[in-house]
């Protein structure tokens, strides 16, 4: 379909919005529509909105976007995750930080197979995330120094793969999955929060401003139910 006709069709009950620094997407009738600014080539031209359908073989269910790159997540009883953008950290899962020509065609990230269960992803920065429906949470791209991947101490700049977050794996079943790309914050299925990352200005809720690349339990919000 048509950027054109999907664009007419998002005045529908249809889709969903996710919105980066350099790159937003539609969902809109099962595709997703990657919103940005180009120029005409004129100088004194005014930027013109260039929007185009990332291919991906099955209905996307939903986006999610970082900086300047995208995840999308397909339908079907095995959901697919792809990828879309920038690469100089690894943020698109595709086991190496290489630049690619940014074609509009949705990469698959298999490094999270159907058998994954991927139901929902998460990107802020150049950082990406996924969780399964069994409550497991997978984290790639830019590590920062913030440790924002939840990978512990180790001394890594940059995950081109996705990886559980350590501090959750077999102890925590998330319900739902955020990230800034500085820091990291997830919700259990009791309601309980979880963070980690910068802990800039207090941003992770753990009474400190220091870092925390390992996720742990806020407990300011002990007793808390969270929805």
């Amino acid at each position: 379909k048509s950027c054109s006709s999907l664009l007419q069709g998002a005045g529908r009950p249809c889709g969903r919005l996710a919105c980066g620094a350099a790159t937003s997407l539609l969902l809109s009738r099962g595709r997703a529509v990657r919103l940005r600014w180009g120029s005409t080539g004129d100088p004194s031209a005014p930027p013109v909105l260039l929007p185009d359908v990332v291919v991906t073989p099955t209905r996307v269910v939903q986006v999610a976007a970082g900086e300047a790159h995208a995840l999308l997540l397909t339908e079907g009883p095995e959901p697919r995750v792809y990828s879309v953008g920038n690469n100089e950290y690894g943020q698109l899962g595709l086991g190496d930080a290489a630049l690619r020509r940014d074609s509009g065609q949705g990469l698959e990230v298999t490094g999270l197979p159907p058998s994954t269960q991927i139901s929902s992803l998460a990107c802020g920065g150049h950082v990406s995330m996924a969780l399964s429906r069994r409550g497991e949470v997978w984290a790639w791209g830019r590590n920062e120094e913030s440790g924002v991947l939840g990978q512990g101490g180790l001394p890594v700049a940059c995950v081109p793969s996705p990886v559980p977050v350590v501090g959750l794996r077999r102890k925590v079943r998330a319900a739902q999955v955020a990230t800034t790309g500085w820091t990291a914050l997830c919700i259990s299925h009791l309601g309980a929060v979880y963070s980690w990352g910068g802990g800039l200005c207090g941003a992770h809720g753990h009474g400190h401003q220091e870092d925390e690349p390992s996720a742990k339990a806020v407990r300011a919000l002990e007793g808390v139910a969270v929805a």
